[in-house]
């Protein structure tokens, strides 16, 4: 695999920031659905 302009390290820590945000949509979306399901 060759890498384009970035080194290895900093392309993982892009990878873990994006991933990081998409869990915390993710929880942010599942905690609203449970608050409008509860009456």
């Amino acid at each position: 695999m060759g890498w384009k302009g970035k080194k290895p390290t900093s392309f993982s820590l892009d990878v873990s920031k994006a991933a990081e945000d998409h869990v915390k949509n993710i929880v942010m979306d599942t905690v609203q659905s449970l608050v409008n399901l509860s009456p």
